[in-house]
């Protein structure tokens, strides 16, 4: 059975699939529980791509903790040239929870040239 990989942007366009040559995996990075970013001159705006591979609910501006079917406001990825930086949307979303509750996210980045 054939299998792959494939990559949409938001408008359902593929951005890149397993046949996209000189795709490069740059590294990993944490989010933690407050808003930041990750500083590489690879990463290039509509060239680089995020998989989050890991979630965790936390509490905003405390420590990642774990509690069984909690969900939290999503993260919100940006990538410019030279870095990806993220955030919260405390109010986007039809979620019915506390405005702390958030997901931190481990992910890996990545290109094509």
């Amino acid at each position: 059975m054939p299998q792959g990989l494939e990559t949409y942007d938001k408008n359902g366009d593929v951005l890149m699939s397993v046949t996209t040559p000189n795709i490069f995996i740059y590294g990993y990075g944490f989010t933690s529980y407050k808003a930041g970013k990750l500083v590489d001159a690879r990463i290039k705006k509509g060239k680089t791509f995020i998989y989050a591979y890991k979630k965790q609910i936390a509490l905003k501006d405390k420590l990642i903790y774990e509690e069984p079917g909690a969900r939290g406001y999503p993260i919100n990825f940006n990538v410019e040239d030279g870095e990806i930086s993220w955030d919260w949307d405390e109010y986007g979303g039809n979620m019915n929870l506390n405005d702390n509750y958030i997901q931190a996210n481990w992910f890996v980045y990545g290109g094509y040239l």
